[in-house]
């Protein structure tokens, strides 16, 4: 067998690489491990003080998807209750958890139509169940997440 230059390895090169792809591997497993402590520490978040305040800041504004005016007063399971939702899903996103950016405050009813959708599957169904000229649609165009995020 003839081994021409072009098809000569570097062995150091391959093991780096190998080495940075192991460690991703490495810290995804620990991140998806790690999934528990980080949804207790988000539910601590939102039913803390600064869940709350955020929450209680929307109190008697519209819903930037529905129009619906939330009502912090409301009982939580209520459909106008104001909720922080993730714009880019916690299991999805896991280094956004905590990123005001990757948060918005919508009413229960939204939330719960968003579901665990990313983002791109949020607006296609957004816009196959109200249409493009839907002011739902233009409110989830209007608050896509900025790009430096």
């Amino acid at each position: 067998m003839n081994i021409e230059d072009d098809d000569v390895v570097d062995i150091k090169e391959l093991i780096a690489q190998n080495k940075a792809s192991n460690k991703k591997v490495r810290e995804s497993i620990k991140d998806f491990n790690n999934y528990n402590e980080l949804i207790k520490q988000w539910n601590e978040y939102t039913d803390g003080p600064k869940g709350k305040q955020m929450r209680r800041s929307r109190h008697d504004w519209d819903c930037p998807v529905c129009k619906q005016t939330m009502n912090y007063y409301t009982h939580p399971d209520d459909p106008s209750h104001p909720t922080l939702d993730h714009k880019h899903p916690k299991l999805l996103a896991k280094h956004l958890v905590f990123d005001e950016n990757n948060l918005w405050v919508i009413c229960r009813h939204c939330n719960q139509e968003k579901k665990g959708y990313s983002w791109a599957a949020y607006e296609y169904f957004i816009e196959y169940t109200y249409g493009k000229d839907s002011h739902q649609y233009r409110s989830v165009i209007a608050n896509r997440l900025k790009k430096n995020v």
